[in-house]
């Protein structure tokens, strides 16, 4: 079973099956889930460049 995928030739691409609920516990799973945020920030001041 696959619990991870990656593309590296994307700027950004990451698929996981974890349990959020462990967030709060594991310093690694904070790190994903801050990156996941980090990246959406970036994509989103693309989109609003677009716009004007």
């Amino acid at each position: 079973m696959v619990q991870a995928i990656e593309d590296p030739s994307r700027d950004f691409l990451l698929g996981v099956q974890w349990h959020p609920e462990f967030l709060l516990y594991m310093r690694r799973q904070r790190a994903l889930f801050k990156e996941v945020v980090r990246h959406a920030k970036i994509h989103k001041e693309y989109i609003d460049r677009l716009k004007y």
